[in-house]
Formats: structure tokens, sequence, C-alpha cells
């Protein structure tokens, strides 16, 4: 049984999705020291703690995931990272519950300064002005 399954839909023809998926299949055994396996358009992984499989099939990607004892802690948020990492190889636009396509909102930083007698907070907005400070 899978910890984490994600079907993603796209627009790549077959030959495509491949492709980007033996991209992505080179890149995971350089970064996590993966072991690969292709079956037909099966593609089969496997590290000491994670295992699973990504199928693809016309118009659609099937991911499915188990996780080892110490990674099922991080499932959600395991599973949030690998299903923005599957629509960015399947070059998938992320859309709302509407079908609209989500507007990138400007960056936020935040950042927290101690001094002796008072702590500041100062945010910065990526293309936004941030309003004047309160004075009593």
């Amino acid at each position: 049984m899978s910890d984490i399954k994600i079907i993603q839909e796209h627009n790549l023809s077959l030959d495509e999705a491949r492709q980007a998926a033996r991209k992505v299949a080179a890149q995971m055994e350089l970064d996590y020291e993966m072991t690969t396996t292709w079956e037909g358009d099966l593609l089969k992984f496997e590290r000491s703690g994670v295992s699973g499989s990504l199928a693809l099939l016309d118009k659609q990607a099937q991911l499915e995931i188990k996780l080892g004892f110490m990674l099922k802690g991080f499932a959600s948020k395991i599973e949030e990272q690998v299903s923005k990492n599957m629509r960015r190889f399947l070059r998938v636009k992320h859309k709302n519950a509407t079908g609209l396509r989500r507007e990138r909102l400007p960056r936020l930083s935040m950042n927290y300064t101690p001094s002796n007698s008072t702590s500041k907070i100062s945010v910065a907005c990526g293309g936004m002005t941030p309003p004047a400070p309160y004075a009593p």
C-alpha cells in the first residue's frame, strides 16, 4: 500500500512525458542516490526509506510512493513538494478550484532584529510598499 499517491493530468505527448521523466530520474539518481529502473512506461525508484513508481499514461502520470518508518511523519510535506515538482516537470499550470490560473503573490520576508532597549521587526514585500509604522 502506498503512503503517497498522486495522479497528474498533463498535455504532453507520451514521448515528451517519457523524456521529461527520464531527466527527473537522472536527477533523482544524483541528488538522492536513488536506484531507478524502467519497465516500459513504468519508472521504479528505490533507496533506503523510500520506494515507488511513476506510470506514464496518455495525458496522465500516476505516482505512488511508499515511505519508510522514519519518513512517514513527513508524508504531507513530501507529497506537497512532489506534487509541485510533478507539475513543473510535466509543465502543468497550477489552477485553483475555479479552473483559473493562480497569480503569483509578492514575496514576503520578515526580519527580527533585537537591539539594546527595543526590538525592531521589518517586513519587505516584493513589488509592494509596506505601510508606515504605527506611532502611538
